[in-house]
């Protein structure tokens, strides 16, 4: 194997599985909406926007807090879900990637606000 780093490699890996964007980001359920990136999530029967970030990571934390909401633990996550309160995720009738990111410095972006509305849709699985 070439000399690469762990996480290229996992992005390469996502790429090639199913339902990953093949836009420009390596970040799952993430594409470029003009200078910003844009966050998406298919959910059962429809596809549910989750906004424009200034940075693909913060559109990837985005996905990731709403694929924790409707999929679970067992979600496929950009990031550790270790990064994420997942016991706050699914107890949150609607959701900001601000209350939920463990991380200890916060985003400073101003745009890091995703919301997520409880649809009647349980905690994954």
């Amino acid at each position: 194997m070439k000399n690469i780093k762990k996480e290229e490699y996992v992005a390469t890996l996502k790429r090639k599985s199913s339902g990953f964007s093949k836009g420009a980001s390596m970040y799952r359920g993430v594409t470029r909406s003009g200078e910003r990136w844009q966050a998406q999530i298919n959910v059962p029967n429809k596809y549910l926007y989750l906004g424009t970030f200034d940075t693909q990571e913060e559109a990837a934390m985005a996905y990731d807090i709403a694929a924790l909401k409707y999929r679970g633990v067992n979600a496929v996550t950009n990031f550790p879900v270790s990064n994420y309160n997942v016991e706050h995720i699914c107890s949150s009738s609607t959701l900001t990637g601000d209350d939920i990111a463990k991380r200890p410095s916060p985003q400073n972006s101003s745009s890091y606000v995703a919301a997520i509305e409880n649809e009647s849709v349980s905690c994954g699985t």
